[in-house]
C-alpha cells in the first residue's frame, strides 16, 4: 500500500453547446467588490540598523522549518563586517554565541520597552567582543552567552554595536527582529514602511480542498487545483467553474516578489470573500513563538516547492487554534446552500500591493447518471439513460477523452432527446478506437458525474489488467485511489477485510482508469486486515493487499508497529491536531529503512521511534543511528542503544521515511586558507579558516573541535550550518614554518586529525 497526497487534477473547461454555462471571464457581476484594508502603522523613527542595504532576502512569517521566520533578512552585498546600529536608544540586556541558530546574536531593549534582535554577527562593537572573548576563555569553549542588568550596557541611536556577518547560517546577512514588551516577534516592516516596492504580488494556483469524506468536487473527492492566469490591473483568473457539494476549504499559491530582485517572499495578507462578505483573512503582523510551530499548518507542507513557494490554508484545521495571524473567528470551512457564489482572494505586500484573484463556485448536490443501454457501429451510437425530472436537452455535454479523461482532438457530433422515462443520446464520432465519450451533465438542481463510454468494445477481460492503489489521506477523511494501466468496463467490486468478513466500498469513477474507493471512517480502517479488489461476474480477486493501520486520536496514546515487528512508532497524548490513520511500510530493500505514514503531518510534540535489532545486522551501536530521510539526505536523530533489549531509539518532529545507518567515516576537511604547503607575507593572512564536510551524522557542536596554533590550543570558531572553523589571528605571525592541528569528531565519534603546515616570508 502507498501514500499518496492529493492528486492534482487541473480540469480543462468544457466547451458546453448551450450558453447556460458562463466563464468568470464572461460574466457581469452586478455589485462590485469594494477592498478598503486599513494599515495603521506603529508610529516610529527607528532608524535602518545598516547602511550597506534595504534590500531584503525574506520577510516576517515565512515558512521555516517548524516555525515561522520571526524578522526580516537584510542584503549586505554577499559581504560580512559591515556596521550594524543601534535603532533607538536603550540598552544590551544579552548577547549570545552559537554554531547554529542565530550565531552571534544581540538583544537591545529599546526605550519605549520593545525589543530589537540583530543576528548572524560576524562580530560585537569593541566592548562587547572583549566581554564575550573572556567569557569564551573562561568556559573554553566558543558557545557562550552574556546577560547584562539594566543600564549596564546602555547604547544611543544610531551607536555602532556589531557588524553584519555569516554566523549560524549559510550566507551573508542581517536576521533583524522587533519583538514587543512580552518578546513576541513583530513584523518590522511594520515601522519601516518606506521600502521601496511597486510589484504586485504573484498568484500562480489554487486548490479546492474536501474537509469531509462527503464531500465532492466536480463530482468526486479529490481536491482539484486550478492554474491562475493574469487578466491586467492586478486582477487574476482561473479557468471554469468549480462545482461544489459539502464542506470544503481553499488553498491558494501566491508569493511577492520585487522589481531587480530574485528573492521570493510571503504575503503580508490574503482575505477570502463570498458574494462580498469576508469569509477569512490572515496577516502576518505578529506570531507567538509558543505557536510557532503552527506554521505546518498554516501552510500545506505537501504540495510545496522548496522551502518558500507553499500553499497558504485560508481556512482553519482546526476550530480551536488561537492564532495570531488569524485576524476573525470566521474559520474560512465552507458550506455552501445549492447557488452560485462569486469569490475573491485578495493578496497584499508588506508595501500594500494588491492582488485580486475572482472566480466563480456553484454549489450542487451530486448525483450519478444511470445508463440502461447502449450501442455503437460504424461510427455511430446511442446511449439511453433513465431519465431524472431535473434534467433538460441542453444540460447535457459530450466530448472525446482518452484513458486518462483528458480530451481528445476528433469530430463529434451529438443530439439529446427525452421522452418521460428515457433520455437518449445519440453521436456519430470520428476518432481514435481508444478514445472514449466523456457524458456530463449539470442541471439547476444537481451535479451528476461523467461516464465514459468507449468507442468499440467494451473490455471486460481482466487478463492483464494491473492495478496500483493509494490511500490519499486528508485532514478530515481519505480514500483509496486505484490506478488501472487500461480502462477495465465489467462488474467490479471494492472491499475492506474485517476477520472473514468483506465490508463492501462505495465508488466513482473519476477517469476511465482511474477510481475514488470512499472509506466510511477511521474507526472502519483500523480494523481492517485487508483491502481487496474483485472483478469479473465470477468475483475473481484481482488485488489484494493487508492493512495495518490504527487510528491515532489526539487525548490517545498509541504504539504502532511494522510488519516485522522491528519498528515502532509511538504518539504520546496531544501529539496530534485531529484524529489521523497512520501505518508503517518498509523502506529500501537494501537498507534497513521504514516509512511512517502520513507524510508532513504536523506534530504537536515529538514522535518516539525504536528499532530492535533482533537480527544483529549491527554489530557497533556507537557508530549506529537513527535518520531522518528527507528528499534522500540523511538528517541525524540523536539516538540512544538499549543494550539489554538491542534497541536503538531516538525522537522525531515528522512523520516520513527513517532509516538505521552505520557512519565509520570520519570529517573531511574540503579546503583551508592558509593550505598546506602555502607561503604568504604575514600582513596577507588575518585568519585561519577550515572548511569540514561530514556526509552522515555530521558535527555536533564546537565542543566536538580542537584547534592548535603552533601547539597552543585556540577558542575557534564554529559556523554549523557552512561547516566551517575560523580562528582570527590576533597578532601577526612571525617570519617561519607554522603548523596548525585541527581535531574533529562527529556524533559518531569518528575522529579526524588534520595537520597545515605553511611559511610566513615576511
Amino acid at each position: 500500500m502507498h501514500f499518496m497526497w492529493q492528486r492534482r487534477r487541473e480540469e480543462t473547461e468544457p466547451k458546453y453547446t448551450q450558453g447556460r454555462f458562463l466563464s468568470v471571464n464572461s460574466m457581469v457581476r452586478g455589485v462590485s467588490l469594494i477592498f478598503v484594508f486599513l494599515c495603521t502603522l506603529y508610529p516610529s523613527d527607528y532608524l535602518w540598523p545598516v547602511k550597506v542595504s534595504r534590500e531584503l532576502s525574506s520577510t516576517f512569517g515565512e515558512y521555516r522549518p517548524g516555525h515561522f521566520h520571526s524578522g526580516i533578512d537584510i542584503k549586505t552585498n554577499h559581504s560580512i563586517g559591515h556596521p550594524v546600529y543601534a535603532i533607538d536608544r536603550g540598552y544590551i540586556f544579552k548577547v549570545r554565541v552559537s554554531p547554529f541558530g542565530y550565531g552571534k546574536v544581540l538583544y537591545q531593549r529599546l526605550i519605549d520597552s520593545t525589543i530589537a534582535v540583530y543576528a548572524h554577527l560576524d562580530r560585537f562593537s569593541e566592548g562587547i567582543e572583549k566581554i564575550v572573548r573572556e567569557k569564551q576563555q573562561q568556559v573554553g569553549r566558543f558557545s557562550v552567552e552574556v546577560s547584562f542588568e539594566p543600564g549596564e550596557m546602555p547604547v544611543e541611536k544610531g551607536e555602532l554595536i556589531a557588524y553584519t556577518g555569516d554566523s549560524g547560517t549559510k550566507a551573508p546577512h542581517l536576521h533583524f527582529e522587533i519583538r514587543d514588551k512580552f518578546g513576541n516577534p513583530v513584523n518590522p516592516l511594520k515601522y519601516y514602511y518606506n521600502v521601496n516596492d511597486k510589484t504586485i504580488p504573484t498568484i500562480k494556483e489554487i486548490t479546492f480542498v474536501p474537509l469531509t469524506r462527503k464531500t465532492f468536487l466536480n463530482g468526486y473527492p479529490d481536491p482539484i487545483t486550478k492554474k491562475v492566469f493574469y487578466h491586467g490591473k492586478n486582477r487574476w483568473r482561473i479557468k471554469g467553474e468549480v462545482f461544489v457539494s459539502g464542506k470544503f476549504g481553499i488553498e491558494v499559491k501566491t508569493y511577492d516578489t520585487k522589481r531587480g530582485i530574485k528573492n521570493i517572499f510571503s504575503p503580508y495578507s490574503i482575505q477570502l470573500f463570498v458574494n462580498d462578505s469576508l469569509a477569512f483573512q490572515v496577516a502576518y503582523d505578529t506570531i507567538l513563538f509558543e505557536w510557532t510551530s503552527y506554521v505546518d499548518v498554516d501552510r500545506n507542507l505537501r504540495m510545496r516547492e522548496g522551502n518558500k513557494n507553499f500553499y497558504h490554508r485560508l481556512y482553519k484545521a482546526a476550530n480551536d487554534l488561537p492564532l495570531s495571524i488569524y485576524k476573525s473567528d470566521m474559520t474560512g470551512i465552507l458550506d455552501l446552500s445549492p447557488g452560485t457564489y462569486n469569490m475573491k482572494i485578495v493578496v497584499l505586500d508588506n508595501s500594500l500591493n494588491k492582488s485580486e484573484l475572482d472566480f466563480t463556485v456553484e454549489s450542487l448536490p451530486v448525483r450519478n447518471l444511470k445508463i440502461i443501454k447502449r450501442s455503437f457501429s460504424k461510427g455511430k451510437g446511442s446511449i439511453i439513460l433513465e431519465k431524472a425530472k431535473d434534467l433538460h436537452m441542453d444540460d447535457f455535454n459530450l466530448e472525446i477523452v482518452n484513458r486518462y479523461g483528458v480530451r481528445e482532438p476528433g469530430r463529434l457530433m451529438y443530439n439529446v432527446s427525452m421522452s418521460d422515462s428515457l433520455i437518449k443520446l445519440t453521436y456519430s464520432v470520428s476518432t481514435s478506437r481508444k478514445s472514449l465519450i466523456k457524458v456530463h451533465a449539470v442541471s439547476d438542481s444537481f451535479f451528476y458525474r461523467p461516464v465514459f463510454i468507449p468507442i468499440g468494445q467494451e473490455e471486460t477481460s481482466t487478463s492483464n489488467l494491473d492495478m496500483e492503489v493509494y490511500l490519499n489521506h486528508m485532514l478530515k477523511a481519505a480514500f483509496f485511489k486505484v490506478f488501472t494501466n487500461r480502462p477495465y468496463f465489467g462488474p467490479k467490486s471494492f472491499y475492506l477485510q474485517m476477520n472473514q468478513d468483506l465490508f463492501p466500498l462505495d465508488y466513482y469513477e473519476s477517469t476511465p482508469c482511474e477510481y475514488d474507493i470512499s472509506i466510511p471512517s477511521f474507526v472502519l480502517l483500523g480494523k481492517a486486515d485487508a483491502f481487496e479488489i474483485r472483478c469479473g461476474g465470477d468475483s475473481k480477486l484481482i488485488f489484494r493487499s493487508r492493512l495495518n493501520m490504527k487510528p491515532v486520536y489526539p487525548d490517545g496514546k498509541i504504539k504502532i508497529h511494522s510488519q516485522d515487528s522491528l519498528f515502532t512508532v509511538s504518539f504520546d497524548s496531544a501529539t496530534v491536531l485531529d484524529t489521523l490513520v497512520c501505518w508503517i511500510d518498509k523502506g529500501e530493500k537494501e537498507k534497513v529503512a521504514y516509512w511512517v505514514y502520513p507524510v508532513d503531518r504536523f506534530l504537536k510534540k515529538p514522535i518516539r521511534i525504536e528499532y530492535r535489532d533482533e537480527r544483529h545486522i549491527f554489530l557497533n551501536p556507537i557508530k549506529t543511528a537513527i535518520y531522518y530521510i528527507e528528499e534522500g539526505k540523511p538528517e541525524y536523530l540523536e539516538t540512544e542503544y538499549n543494550f539489554s533489549e538491542n534497541a536503538y531509539r531516538a525522537k522525531a518532529r515528522n512523520t516520513g521515511l527513517f532509516a538505521v545507518l552505520v557512519d565509520t567515516v570520519p570529517p573531511v576537511v574540503v579546503r583551508s586558507r592558509p593550505a598546506n604547503g602555502s607561503r604568504y607575507y604575514a600582513r596577507d593572512l588575518k585568519e585561519i579558516k577550515i572548511y569540514l564536510k561530514d556526509d552522515l551524522s555530521g558535527i555536533k557542536d564546537d565542543t566536538a573541535l580542537e584547534l592548535f596554533v603552533d601547539q597552543q590550543k585556540v577558542i575557534l570558531e564554529f559556523n554549523g550550518a557552512s561547516d566551517y572553523v575560523r580562528y582570527r589571528l590576533k597578532k601577526a605571525l612571525e617570519k617561519g614554518t607554522h603548523e596548525i592541528l585541527l581535531r574533529a569528531m562527529d556524533r559518531c565519534y569518528n575522529k579526524l586529525e588534520y595537520r597545515i603546515k605553511f611559511t610566513i616570508i615576511g
